[in-house]
């Protein structure tokens, strides 16, 4: 019974290319054009211009970093990237994937919403990995930053959503979200321009039941209440543009860093379960010489 009350490892998506991995939202003022010095900012921050940043998915680039706690890199010495790349399908929908750039083995879908409580708003994620083909999706979705920000704005929202879990296409577990975003404010970063992020955060508590009927999933065992529960923090600035060369020709908004994951995880390794880290900011797709850390 202990074992089966514990808090399960839930299926993230900020983890490493090819497990599920991360969520997000960028914040920003005005687009910095290429080879223009960074932006002075004001204390308003438009989000919805700078997530997923479409200004630079139009150009092809995606954004470029580290993770220092990536689980599919053993060797210390080796580099641990960290990537997080778009697709925009319209009507403020996109995907992000957060894989090398190009492949598409794993993807979250985003909307924006739009009125007074507009937000961005998370439904699902789709994994493909030599196990198998897996799907999330959140019925009504997770609402992470608002829009717009101005500096002293109170910004918080909540709610509750069903949730279905997918293996091979087939649903095998059902469950329930709870979760909860706050922006925290705006906090200290040294490798961004002006030095400055804008922090938010979401806490979120997910159980898992199995469905009557539907194949046997280790997931959601059979006549257990599986529970997850993970916080992520983002944090939003103002990010170098490199060339193919790697030499900065400007800047411009977009996920700064991001840190969280599941809590049984960083109870137990005494660390989160990420930390990515876009330190190289926004680089080209086709990157033949990525700059260094």
């Amino acid at each position: 019974m202990a074992e089966q009350e514990r808090l399960a490892k839930s299926h993230d998506r900020w983890r490493h290319p090819k497990r599920i991995a991360a969520i997000l939202a960028m914040a920003g003022l005005a687009i910095s054009s290429a080879g223009a010095a960074p932006l002075k900012r004001t204390n308003y921050y438009d989000l919805y211009k700078s997530f997923p940043n479409y200004n630079q998915v139009a150009q092809g680039n995606y954004l470029d970093g580290v993770n220092p706690y990536d689980p599919n890199v053993t060797d210390p010495d080796a580099p641990h990237p960290a990537h997080l790349w778009f697709q925009n399908e319209g009507n403020d929908t996109f995907k992000m994937y957060n894989t090398s750039p190009g492949d598409q083995s794993h993807w979250d879908q985003y909307h924006w919403t739009s009125g007074n409580k507009a937000a961005l708003v998370y439904t699902q994620t789709h994994s493909e990995s030599s196990t198998g083909t897996t799907d999330v999706v959140i019925k009504s979705g997770v609402h992470f930053v608002p829009r717009t920000w101005e500096k002293g704005q109170k910004w918080a929202q909540s709610g509750k959503s069903g949730t279905l879990y997918f293996e091979a296409g087939t649903a095998v577990c059902q469950g329930i979200l709870t979760w909860s975003s706050r922006v925290v404010g705006e906090e200290k970063l040294s490798y961004v321009a002006g030095g400055k992020v804008l922090h938010a955060l979401t806490n979120e508590y997910q159980t898992w039941r199995a469905i009557d009927g539907a194949p046997q999933s280790p997931v959601c065992p059979p006549g257990q209440v599986v529970k997850q529960q993970s916080r992520e923090n983002f944090y939003y600035g103002d990010l170098p543009i490199r060339d193919a060369s790697g030499n900065v020709t400007g800047y411009d908004w977009g996920l700064a860093r991001s840190v969280g994951g599941n809590l049984l995880f960083r109870t137990e390794n005494g660390h989160p379960e990420w930390d990515s880290q876009f330190k190289l900011g926004w680089n080209p797709m086709a990157e033949p010489n990525p700059p260094a850390l």
